[in-house]
């Protein structure tokens, strides 16, 4: 009895499931595996199952669970979003209006959402705003979006994480996937500047880790204040106090900048944790309310900003953007962790800038929407 609660340990079955995760991760279909997104699929699984064991024995304890996977979705974005901000900045280049452009084509993909939402509200009149709310957040994976939407008045909290819950899966499969589709024949080459900007094998691991740290510390202040009822939450401050730092230390030429090893560790680290700390509790809320028609309504706000950003980036951008910024506009962490991965070259700004036009637009909106 012992050894089977030891297993059931939140840190134990966080491992277990990075780990199955992993090797899942790794099967390919038509040359497109899953990835690091493996270990999402894993946790929302198991999520499933720890919830019909909580409902029947009290070897499992459901509140202890969320206190373990709220702290490991924490921690893993801050590594993860920290890490990215400052490989963008490092390389990011004011001059290339295409980025510039990117916040506009972002901004329009998570508008598009909720005209979708609008629509579905109209439509059907069973479905509550709150469950809508929660929908649209998890089929563009805004945490963000998600605290923003529960702090609302006349909103029911438990009804917004399950709307997540239902939609956070396919939002995050559905845009890792297109994203891998559309590098398939994409070669992103060498490119020396943004290895010569993240590459010194002379930075020391210490050195990283100071400097990923202070990203986290004064992102997390930065993204706790409130101007005129907005904020940037956590992942937003974060990624933005990272680009500064990043540029910062670019234009003082400053030797130690993190290697693309300590970066990949980072990110990669973060991610797993960011899939465990969200993909057990999803799970856990879609076994106790399955509707289908949530997860129906999902799909289509995960599909539709994806045919949006694909019509505008056609008219503003070329070719090799295009995955970047529907990782961007679906503020998608999942995905551009995929694309980080596997192409080290990857242009991080146009993600970057498509993700800060996203977040904002999803922030203001979801504010206003009730």
């Amino acid at each position: 009895m012992a050894v089977l609660s030891n297993l059931l340990s939140p840190l134990s079955v966080a491992f277990i499931v990075i780990i199955l995760g992993y090797y899942i991760g790794k099967i390919k279909f038509a040359k497109i595996s899953l990835d690091l997104s493996g270990v999402l699929i894993v946790a929302v699984l198991t999520g499933w199952m720890l919830s019909a064991v909580a409902s029947c024995s009290s070897m499992v304890n459901v509140i202890e669970y969320e206190a373990n996977m709220k702290f490991f979705s924490s921690f893993g974005t801050a590594l993860f979003v920290s890490s990215i901000g400052i490989a963008t900045g490092s390389t990011l280049d004011f001059q290339k209006w295409k980025d510039i452009k990117a916040i506009f084509i972002g901004s329009s993909m998570v508008a598009s959402t909720f005209v979708i939402m609008k629509i579905v509200s109209l439509i059907d009149d069973n479905i509550s705003i709150s469950k809508l709310l929660g929908a649209l957040c998890g089929a563009l994976t805004t945490t963000p979006g998600l605290t923003a939407a529960c702090e609302l008045k006349n909103i029911i909290p438990e009804e917004v994480a399950l709307g997540y819950g239902c939609t956070y899966l396919f939002g995050v499969v559905a845009t890792v996937l297109f994203v891998q589709m559309a590098t398939r024949k994409t070669d992103y080459g060498n490119n020396a500047n943004t290895e010569k900007s993240v590459d010194h094998e002379e930075a020391a691991d210490l050195n990283g880790l100071i400097q990923i740290g202070c990203t986290i510390i004064m992102g997390r202040l930065l993204g706790s204040f409130n101007i005129f009822g907005f904020s940037l939450g956590n992942s937003g401050g974060i990624l933005c106090c990272g680009i500064i730092i990043g540029l910062f230390l670019k234009k003082i030429s400053f030797p130690k900048l993190l290697t693309n090893k300590n970066l990949s560790l980072f990110k990669n680290l973060g991610l797993v944790l960011f899939f465990v700390g969200n993909g057990i509790p999803a799970g856990m809320q879609i076994c106790g309310e399955f509707d289908i028609k949530i997860i129906l309504y999902g799909a289509l706000m995960t599909l539709i900003p994806i045919m949006v950003g694909v019509i505008l980036q056609k008219l503003f951008f070329y070719e090799e953007s295009l995955a970047t910024i529907i990782a961007g506009g679906m503020t998608s962490t999942p995905a551009i962790g995929v694309l980080a991965q596997k192409h080290r070259n990857i242009s991080l700004s146009a993600y970057a800038t498509a993700y800060f036009g996203a977040l904002l637009t999803a922030v203001l909106m979801i504010r206003y929407s009730v």
